[in-house]
């Protein structure tokens, strides 16, 4: 009777813990799906042709505005998305100011990594204060070299998220 109580208690934590990370995984999945931000991400990575290179920056400040601004104390949060006009990039950035975290902005991090390394998840409750992740996308043949760095802007204030792409 005890053998038969175990396999049963072992197979529902076994569930239990496929329902939490398979819920987790479709939340945070959905999230990115609903506001396209993962499509034109990736429409943008692999956009850059070989010898290339192409970047974009997202910028957030919560509490204030930027110190550049005319008056950086007059409002709660701003963002602001910097792409040299690159229609992929331009995208990405109008998705990021809409749909994008100001309040925490290492949650766009983890959600641009998980959208191109699927295999790559988070702990829930993880938070981001600053860095830097290289990695390939594509093929052994043709693709981009990812950079992506997170972190403080000691220049403007607030948080930055840089995404660049080298192409090969």
């Amino acid at each position: 009777m005890t053998y038969l109580l175990n396999q049963i208690l072992k197979h529902f934590r076994n569930v239990s813990k496929l329902l939490v990370v398979g819920g987790f995984l479709a939340s945070s999945f959905n999230v990115f799906a609903k506001d396209r931000t993962c499509y034109l991400l990736k429409k943008f990575i692999s956009s850059v042709k070989a010898g290339e290179t192409r970047s974009l920056k997202f910028r957030t400040s919560w509490g204030a505005d930027f110190k550049d601004a005319s008056d950086p104390s007059s409002v709660i949060y701003a963002r602001r998305c910097e792409h040299d006009k690159y229609p992929p990039a331009v995208a990405v950035c109008n998705s990021l100011m809409e749909f994008g975290a100001v309040e925490a902005p290492g949650a766009n991090v983890k959600r641009a990594l998980v959208c191109l390394s699927r295999r790559t998840s988070f702990a829930p409750k993880l938070q981001l204060a600053a860095a830097e992740f290289n990695f390939s996308y594509g093929t052994e043949n043709r693709g981009s070299k990812v950079t992506i760095k997170f972190g403080e802007d000691l220049r403007i204030g607030g948080k930055m998220m840089e995404i660049t792409a080298a192409g090969y």
